[in-house]
This record gives structure tokens, C-alpha cells and sequence, in this order.
């Protein structure tokens, strides 16, 4: 039985930033076109404002990016200190949103009511039992709900391992890390599972990207002289196509309950 522990970040805010972020960091940049392509599907089938949370919200560049839109947003964040940031960034922005400090168990054990939109996005690869959070996430939901739901791929780990030669730990059957020397997921997803476990969960997976399809794999010095304009444009081109979107960073998903299910319920 593995020993591993979620891992909450306190005291990371600012090497996230750095990381992700700062500067118009392009992993940032593609990373947030291809959520806000995906979202504006299902913000646009609503003319009402609506009910949002972020778990795992970080330091809040999606969740300003929504109450931008004009939704009611609520920030839920195990580290204080990502969740501080989180509200001075939003206070930068000028917008309003609500900051729970809670993990994703506790706020879903006795959640306030359900939401319409219920994003959680680079959670599941940071918790010991990712499988147990679907469920948890599924229970912040009613009959009309989306769940947005990005996590990182093992197999894009691996892949990272081949290009820069470190075949013991490609040929690895754990490539997890251990939450604790470095940067690297506790618990790296393969899409097939994530998919099955949504099947599992009577969830329905309505629309399917990867995120970062080419970028990190690209060497130092070319991306470097890379025009970012044109690395997103190729990103959001290649996001839904094979094999490319299997071999992102990451895969997001929206999903909603069956429409038995959503008709079922309502009556």
C-alpha cells in the first residue's frame, strides 16, 4: 500500500508563478487558451450568471478569468498562502469571488449546495487517491451541472523521461513522484483510466482536449525563438486531434450526467 500523502502547497505561491505564469510564461498562456476555448462552449449555452467553484483554485487565473465573464465564483484551496494570493489577485483584478480554505474532502463532505460549473483543474495528480476525488467532485453537482476536469498524463511523463534519456525512469511502472523532493505529481493520470472511472461515475465526457500537445517536448533554444502567437495558434489547432492530444501535458474534459439521468431527476 503506498504511503504517499496529498500534497498542498503551502509556501509555493510564488514558485508557481514563476513557473506557469510570470512574465506571459507560454506554458501559461497555452495552457489558459485552450481551458477558455473549452469553457466559452458551455458559459455561452447559458444566458444567466452562474454558480461556479474552483477546487484546487491556486492562485486564481481561471477563476478571475470566469467572474470576468460575469459568474459567481467561490475559490477553494488547501494552501493558505496560494489562497492569499489567489484574493490579491483577484483584488488586482477588481473582481469579487468568494475563498473557502479547505481541501477538496472536507468542502465536499458538507458543501454548501451544488454548483452549475464545477472546474478542477491539476488537483488529481496531486492527491494519493485521485480515483475517490471523482466521486467527490460528482457530489458538488445537480441534474444540469458541468464538470471541468484537467489532469496531468502519464503518458506525457513518460514521453518527457524518453526525450531527455532517463530510461529508468520511463521504464518505470510508478512515475509518480513522491510529493516531497521536486515538482513532479504524486500520481500522473492515464487518460484510458480517467475516462473508464467518468463511465463509472455515470458521468458523460462531452468534449475532450489535451493541453500542451508539443510545447514542453520542444528543446530549449527553440522555444526560445518561438513566437508565442504561433505556438498557440498550432496548440489549440492540434488539441483535439490524434495522436497528439493523448501525448499533452494534460487532458481536460468537460462532462455532465447522462441525459436519462438529467431527465430522470428533474421529474
Amino acid at each position: 500500500m503506498s504511503d504517499k500523502q496529498d500534497r498542498i502547497f503551502d509556501g509555493w505561491a510564488d514558485r508557481f508563478d514563476q513557473r506557469i505564469y510570470a512574465d506571459n510564461n507560454p506554458k501559461g498562456r497555452v495552457r489558459q487558451a485552450i481551458l477558455q476555448r473549452d469553457l466559452t462552449e458551455i458559459l455561452s449555452q447559458h444566458a444567466r450568471t452562474l454558480d461556479i467553484v474552483d477546487v484546487g483554485g491556486g492562485l486564481g487565473h481561471m477563476a478571475i478569468w470566469l467572474a470576468n465573464q460575469g459568474h459567481s465564483v467561490t475559490v477553494v484551496e488547501p494552501s493558505g498562502d496560494m489562497l492569499e494570493r489567489a484574493r490579491q489577485n483577484a483584488d488586482a483584478a477588481g473582481v469579487e469571488m468568494q475563498f473557502v480554505h479547505s481541501t477538496l474532502q472536507d468542502f465536499s463532505a458538507t458543501p454548501p449546495r451544488p454548483f452549475d460549473l464545477i472546474v478542477c483543474h491539476a488537483v488529481l495528480e496531486w492527491l494519493a487517491q485521485p480515483r475517490a476525488a471523482l466521486d467527490q467532485l460528482k457530489g458538488l453537482m445537480h441534474t444540469q451541472s458541468h464538470l471541468s476536469l484537467m489532469f496531468y498524463n502519464v503518458h506525457s511523463a513518460r514521453m518527457r523521461s524518453l526525450v531527455v534519456g532517463d530510461f529508468e525512469r520511463a521504464n518505470s511502472a510508478d512515475l509518480g513522484g513522491d510529493g516531497i523532493k521536486r515538482l513532479a505529481p504524486l500520481s500522473p493520470l492515464d487518460p484510458q483510466d480517467v475516462h473508464q472511472w467518468l463511465e463509472t461515475s455515470e458521468l458523460v465526457c462531452t468534449r475532450w482536449s489535451g493541453v500542451r500537445t508539443f510545447y514542453d517536448y520542444m528543446l530549449p533554444d527553440a522555444r526560445a525563438r518561438a513566437d508565442t502567437e504561433q505556438v498557440i495558434r498550432t496548440e489549440l489547432a492540434l488539441s483535439e486531434q490524434e495522436p497528439w492530444r493523448s501525448m499533452a501535458r494534460y487532458q481536460h474534459v468537460l462532462c455532465t450526467l447522462p441525459s436519462d439521468k438529467r431527465l430522470n431527476r428533474n421529474r
